[in-house]
């Protein structure tokens, strides 16, 4: 039964483990590097190309892991002064148009990240998959937390229908 919490815990926070564990290892190498450069006046190249992979990481799986719980910050000011029933028809747009952007947005990011596969980058000669792959996982993500989001919207409709 524990063992079932912990891994229902981990799989309902994946995103976040994953960009937590990136921005740590994003912040140690940039501190590991500055600390050598300040002390013995010389750095290492590898943690100069491990930053910007883990940050790459860190923005796209944490952008999904925002949408998921709705943390991204929305200017309603446009939204607010509509009337209800026009409101209600935007929503219903808004909610319909994402998972398009948003699968659109992984086709493209997928395609970009398998085309760098022969690219490896210059001091690690890791290929470059791995630094453009995040934001295919994150719109990826981002699309299967908006198809959830339409299909709440659409019990939401019915529910609101039968009741009138």
């Amino acid at each position: 039964m524990l063992k079932t919490k912990k891994r229902d815990c981990i799989f309902r926070n994946l995103e976040e483990i994953i960009a937590g564990a990136a921005l740590t290892i994003t912040i140690l190498s940039i501190v590991f590097n500055v600390i050598v450069r300040y002390f013995f006046n010389w750095s290492f190249n590898w943690a100069e190309e491990i930053a910007p992979i883990g940050f790459s990481w860190v923005v796209f799986v944490g952008a999904a892991a925002c949408y998921k719980r709705n943390m991204h910050i929305g200017v309603d000011v446009f939204v607010s002064i509509i009337p209800e029933k026009s409101r209600r028809i935007l929503e219903v747009l808004m909610a319909f148009a994402l998972p398009v952007l948003f699968g659109y947005l992984t086709y493209l990011s997928l395609i970009f990240s398998f085309s760098a596969w022969n690219k490896p980058t210059a001091v690690l000669l890791i290929p470059y998959t791995w630094v453009d792959i995040p934001a295919a996982i994150g719109f990826g993500l981002m699309f299967i937390y908006s198809l959830m989001d339409l299909k709440k919207l659409i019990r939401k409709r019915i529910r609101e229908a039968e009741e009138q």
